[in-house]
């Protein structure tokens, strides 16, 4: 059926409870979508950060689970959610604050670890970096432009990585001395 074509009455009947007890639970039905995706798709729960000893291959496994989703519920559930919560301002807030906050938290480590190794620089916007990967993923997704497979997670993890290196290598040819 789609977010999109759902109804919180349809929800209520299929329960087999009143719509005032959904209410009680969601205050929307985006909301309502987002607690599925959550529950089908376990992988949100942040896990340790992964700490392979390179940058690359850290990145790497953090892209895996986005290809692992390829196909899944959560796969075609997701920008169904994301495109409701585009006139939901509160849906955009809990996607953020249980989705992208919780990740985003998970991932530092990744670029602390980078940064010690001499890997890349600690000015480089850690940030910037995880929404290019997300947000090529995203725009594969939501306009259904172009392959999501190895080779484009490789080609993006090189293109994140060296660019981010680029930077360190740009800032130690600048330092005096």
């Amino acid at each position: 059926m789609g977010v999109r074509k759902m109804t919180i009455e349809a929800v209520a009947e299929a329960a087999g409870v009143g719509k005032t007890t959904i209410y009680r639970w969601w205050r929307s039905k985006g909301l309502l979508a987002l607690e599925a995706f959550e529950h089908g798709f376990g992988v949100l729960e942040p896990t340790e950060p992964p700490s392979t000893g390179s940058l690359r291959t850290d990145l790497w496994q953090l892209a895996r689970r986005l290809l692992q989703s390829k196909g899944t519920v959560a796969y075609r559930l997701g920008p169904q959610i994301i495109a409701e919560a585009q006139a939901d301002p509160d849906l955009a807030a809990e996607i953020y604050n249980r989705m992208i906050l919780p990740y985003r938290s998970m991932q530092t480590p990744v670029f602390e670890k980078a940064v010690q190794r001499g890997e890349i620089s600690e000015s480089v916007d850690t940030g910037l970096v995880l929404d290019a990967l997300y947000g090529a993923y995203f725009h594969r997704v939501l306009l259904h432009h172009g392959e999501i497979d190895h080779a484009f997670f490789d080609a993006l993890v090189d293109l994140l990585v060296s660019g981010a290196q680029a930077i360190h290598v740009r800032e130690r040819n600048q330092a005096p001395g």
